[in-house]
């Protein structure tokens, strides 16, 4: 319950922090998201997009052997992926990938979080269980008021 806590607690702050001080992607949820808009986003996003989220997803590729919510990680990023790249050029939103996401990342944030009372958070394992949860829920947040203002353009 803790990490929960820890982990609201951060979100409610980026969001505070975000509309307190103007922060913000610079992109609408009917704003195009291809690779271009990608690289021409804020730093803070490529950093976050780059770092943490790519990581914790690739991650997941090494545990995917050995642990099933590992496969599912793996297998909600590739799945999460393959509109992205079948649509490079045709018009995907950041809307629409807010969907995706929530489509596909959802599922396998509550199988992994589930093993969170039951890991070592000590172990790589572990560390990757928490790092996946927190990233992945921050990242949720975001791409629900994306997903929902696109819904309700």
């Amino acid at each position: 319950m803790r990490f929960w806590g820890l982990t609201l607690g951060v979100i409610l702050m980026l969001l505070v922090v975000r509309y307190s001080i103007g922060t913000n992607a610079g992109l609408g949820p009917d704003a195009k998201w291809d690779s271009d808009a990608v690289w021409s986003s804020p730093l803070w996003l490529q950093a976050w997009l780059l770092g943490p989220v790519s990581l914790v997803f690739y991650a997941a590729f090494v545990f995917a052997f050995r642990y099933w919510e590992a496969r599912w990680a793996a297998a909600a990023f590739v799945v999460s992926h393959v509109p992205v790249f079948a649509s490079e050029g045709v018009g995907l939103t950041v809307g629409m990938v807010g969907v995706i996401h929530l489509i596909c990342w959802a599922p396998a944030l509550f199988v992994t979080a589930r093993r969170l009372g039951n890991v070592d958070g000590r172990t790589p394992f572990g560390v990757w269980v928490h790092a996946f949860c927190f990233v992945v829920s921050v990242s949720l947040v975001f791409d629900a008021r994306d997903g929902v203002a696109w819904l309700l353009l």
